[in-house]
C-alpha cells in the first residue's frame, strides 16, 4: 500500500503541487506531536533527530532506483534508526546518559527490565507508537522532498556521487559525533563486559584492582579487638617533621613517632586531596566517586549511593564497639555528621553550634578543644569496660595560613620566618602531646590502639609550600602505636583506602568483610589496586551502585525521622534534609519538595529546599507528583487550605490525589504504606 502510494505520488500530476505543503504538514505533524504529547514527549525529546532522519533518506532515495525493495528497505532501516534513537533518548531522559556502561549493564540484567516494565507499563505501547509515527512523519517528509525534485537532473552520474558523498558525510557525523550511533560502535565489547560487571565477575575486577562481595553491610560478622584512638591531623605531611626543613617545629608528634610503627610510603587516593575525600577514603577502604556528590567534592554525599557498602567504623559497631567522634568546626561542612552517623558513629561533637547553620570549616574552635573533648570522651569511654573507638579531626593546620589563638602557645622559628600557621601546628602539637601524655598514665592505655594520620598531603595555597616542595616525595603521615601485630613493613606502597583494613588489623578486630580497594598492609597487597584508571574508576562506580540502596517505590510507605540525622525515609531510602550543604531539623518557613517519578518511585533522592513560598508554587506546577515536607507558617497554612494549629506537614501529590498529614512534632509524621496504596 505504502509502496503504491509512493509510486502515484512520483508519477501522477500532484506530485508537481503538493510535497511541498505535504513537508510543511509533516513538520507541523511532528512540533504537534512533541508539544502534546506528555510521557511520549519525555521520551523522545530530541526532536532534530527526525529531521536528521529526513535529510539522510531525502539524500538517498534521490540516489536509488524506484523500486518495491529499495523503498521497503529504507523504509526499514528508517525504522530502525529512529527506535535506536528512540531508546537512546529514553536512556538520557532516565539518568542523563545514553548507551553507556551503566545502562549497557542494566540491559543485560533481565529481573531489572522485568521490575521496570512492572512499574512502567506504557513504555510496552510507547515506545513502538513513537517509533512508529516518527518513521512515517519522517518517511513522508522525505519522499515529498524527493518528489519536489523530481525528476532527476540530467547529469545523474555526478548527482550521484555528490549524493553518496552527502551521505557518506552525514554517516560520518552520525558515527564520530552524533552520540546514539557513536555509542553503538563499541556495543557488543561493552555488553560483555557491563554483564561480567554485574555478575560481580571477581577476575573482571581483580584485573582493575577491585575486589568484590556478595555481602551488604549487614552480613558483616565481626568480634572486638583492642579500644581505638583514632586523630587524623590536618593537612600534616610527614616532611613536617624534619627539623632540617621546620626544625622543632613539631616536637610532640616527633617525639611520639619512635614509639610507633610508621608507614612512610602513603600517597593519596583518588578524590581524596581534600578532608571530607580522605576521610571518606580512609574510613570505608573506597574512594568517593561522582555519583556520590551532587555539587563537588565539599558538598553533600548522596547517602543513598554505597549504602550497603561496610566501613570500619560499620564494622566495629558490629563487634559492640561505641563509637565517638569530635572535630572543631560544623558537622554540617559537606554533610560530615550525616555521614559519620550513616557510619554508625553514635556521638559526634562539633565546635561550631548546628544551630546557626554554619558549613564552613573556617569557624571552627582550636585544636586544643578538640583533643580536650577527646580526653573526655575517654574517661567516659573507658569506665564503661566496653570497647571503644574515639576519631578526632583537627583543623588548625589548613592552608593557606592555619588558625591561631595568640593565648597558646607559640612558634619561635630559629630564623625568625613569622608564619601564623608555624604557630597554628604548634599549638596543635602542643596539645596533641598533652592529649598522649594523658591516655599513656591512663590504666586503659594498654588495651587501646593509637592510630595518627594526616588526612591529605597541604594544599598548594599553603604558605610553607615552597619549602614542602623541596622534598621529592611527598608523603603522608601514618602511624600506629599499641597494634597487636609486630612486624611491619615501614616503606610498602599505599595509598588513603588501604588505613582502614590495616588500623582493623592493628586493633586484632576479626571480620569477614572484602574492602574493595584498601588492603591491610601487615599482609601482602596488590599492586593493581594502587594502579587508578579509567577502568577501575569505571569498575568502583558500578560496584558502588551495586550496593547502592534500590529504587524504591512509594508502596512502602513515607516517613520522617531526625535519627540518625534529619531525612525522610521511603523504604530502605533515606533522602536528607539539606539546605544547600546543610542539613538541618526543620526550621520555621523551611519548606522541601521531593520530584516523584510517573513510574510511582524516586528516582532522583534529593530534596529541593524552596526559599521563598513563590519557589513552592514554581516547583508544584513543574512537577505533578511530589512529596513535600514543612514547618508551617500562616502563609503556607493559607496555600495549603490549612485552619489547625499543627507546626509541621508531611504531603503527597500524585497528578490530582494527595495525602496531607499535621503533626507537632516532626518525628511523628508519617503516611502508611496502605494509605500510599489508596491513591496509587
Amino acid at each position: 500500500m505504502f509502496y503504491n502510494f509512493y509510486k502515484s505520488l512520483i508519477t501522477g500530476k500532484t506530485a508537481r503541487s503538493i510535497p511541498g505543503l505535504v513537508v510543511l504538514l509533516g513538520v507541523i505533524a511532528i512540533e504537534l506531536f512533541f508539544y502534546l504529547a506528555t510521557h511520549i514527549h519525555d521520551i523522545y525529546k530530541d526532536r532534530y533527530i527526525c529531521y536528521l532522519n529526513i535529510t539522510l533518506w531525502t539524500i538517498l532515495l534521490f540516489n536509488i532506483s524506484k523500486n518495491k525493495k529499495t523503498f521497503i528497505c529504507c523504509l526499514c532501516c528508517n525504522i530502525m534508526l529512529t527506535l535506536i534513537c528512540l531508546v537512546h533518548t529514553a536512556f538520557i531522559w532516565g539518568n542523563g546518559n545514553g548507551f553507556n556502561f551503566e545502562n549497557i549493564m542494566h540491559l543485560c540484567d533481565i529481573p531489572s527490565i522485568l521490575e521496570f516494565m512492572k512499574f512502567s507499563p506504557h513504555y510496552l505501547w510507547q515506545i513502538p507508537l513513537s517509533t512508529f509515527i516518527f518513521a512515517i512523519l519522517s518517511s513522508i517528509s522525505s519522499y515529498s522532498l524527493f518528489i519536489m525534485y523530481y525528476p532527476r537532473p540530467k547529469k545523474r552520474i555526478a548527482t550521484k556521487v555528490l549524493g553518496y558523498i552527502c551521505v557518506a558525510m552525514m554517516l560520518c557525523f552520525m558515527f564520530k559525533i552524533f552520540y546514539p550511533l557513536h555509542d553503538i560502535a563499541n556495543i557488543y565489547k561493552v555488553i560483555k563486559t557491563a554483564k561480567k560487571h554485574r555478575d560481580l565477575d571477581r577476575d573482571t575486577y581483580l584485573d582493575h584492582g577491585v575486589k568484590v562481595t556478595e555481602k551488604n553491610d549487614e552480613d558483616i560478622c565481626a568480634s572486638a579487638g583492642k579500644n581505638l584512638v583514632f586523630i587524623i591531623l590536618e593537612s600534616t605531611e610527614l616532611t613536617y617533621l624534619d627539623d632540617s626543613k621546620f626544625p622543632g617545629l613539631l616536637p610532640n608528634l616527633k617525639k611520639f613517632t619512635k614509639q610507633c610503627q610508621t608507614f612512610n610510603n602513603m600517597v593519596m587516593a583518588p578524590n581524596a586531596s581534600i578532608t571530607f575525600g580522605a576521610m571518606f577514603s580512609m574510613i570505608t577502604g573506597s574512594v568517593l566517586t561522582h555519583e556520590h556528590l551532587t555539587f563537588g567534592m565539599n558538598s553533600h554525599v548522596k547517602n543513598h549511593v554505597g549504602s550497603r557498602m561496610s566501613s570500619f567504623p560499620k564494622i566495629l559497631n558490629k563487634a559492640g564497639y561505641y563509637q565517638y567522634f569530635a572535630v572543631g568546626h560544623s558537622g554540617h561542612f559537606a554533610g560530615t555528621e550525616n555521614f559519620l552517623k550513616q557510619h554508625r558513629y553514635d556521638e559526634t561533637w562539633f565546635g561550631i553550634d548546628r544551630s546557626k547553620r554554619e558549613s564552613s570549616w573556617e569557624f571552627a574552635v582550636r585544636d586544643s578543644a578538640v583533643f580536650q573533648k577527646g580526653w573526655e570522651f575517654f574517661q567516659r569511654a573507658a569506665a564503661t569496660g566496653k570497647p571503644f573507638n574515639i576519631s578526632l579531626l583537627t583543623t588548625d593546620a589548613h592552608g593557606p595560613d592555619g588558625f591561631y589563638d595568640p593565648s597558646e602557645p607559640a612558634y619561635n622559628h630559629p630564623k625568625g620566618q613569622k608564619l601564623n600557621i608555624y604557630n597554628a601546628m604548634f599549638a596543635s602539637d602542643h596539645a596533641l602531646g598533652k592529649f598522649l601524655k594523658r591516655i599513656q598514665s591512663h590504666p586503659a592505655y594498654g588495651k587501646t590502639c593509637i592510630v595518627i594520620v594526616s588526612d591529605h598531603l597541604a594544599h598548594h595555597y599553603t604558605k610553607t609550600i615552597d619549602i614542602l616542595c623541596t622534598e621529592k616525595e611527598r608523603r603522608m603521615l601514618f602511624l600506629i602505636h599499641n597494634s597487636t601485630i609486630s612486624q611491619h613493613r615501614q616503606n610498602i606502597l599505599a595509598k588513603t583506602f588501604d588505613i582502614a583494613p590495616t588500623i582493623l588489623d592493628a586493633m586484632g578486630v576479626k571480620h569477614d568483610y572484602i574492602f574493595p580497594l584498601g588492603e591491610s598492609l601487615y599482609k601482602e597487597t596488590t599492586p593493581k589496586r594502587l594502579c587508578s584508571s579509567a577502568k577501575q574508576d569505571t569498575a568502583i562506580s558500578i560496584y558502588t551502585k551495586l550496593k547502592s540502596t534500590p529504587v524504591v517505590h512509594l508502596k512502602n510507605g513515607i516517613k520522617l525521622s531526625y535519627q540518625p540525622y534529619p531525612h525522610i525515609k521511603i523504604g530502605e531510602l533515606a533522602v536528607a534534609i539539606s539546605t544547600g550543604f546543610i542539613s538541618d531539623k526543620l526550621q520555621k518557613g523551611d519548606i522541601f519538595i521531593l520530584p516523584v517519578h510517573w513510574s510511582k518511585t524516586v528516582r532522583n533522592p534529593e530534596l529541593k529546599y524552596c526559599s521563598t513560598l513563590e519557589e513552592f508554587k514554581r516547583a508544584r506546577k513543574e512537577h505533578h507528583s511530589y512529596i513535600f515536607i514543612a514547618a508551617i507558617t500562616p502563609d503556607i497554612a493559607k496555600l495549603l487550605n490549612y485552619s489547625g494549629n499543627k507546626k509541621f506537614i508531611l504531603g503527597i501529590q500524585l497528578k490530582k490525589e494527595k495525602i496531607y498529614k499535621y503533626s507537632n512534632s516532626p518525628e511523628l509524621l508519617n503516611i502508611s504504606p496502605n494509605e500510599i496504596k489508596s491513591i496509587l
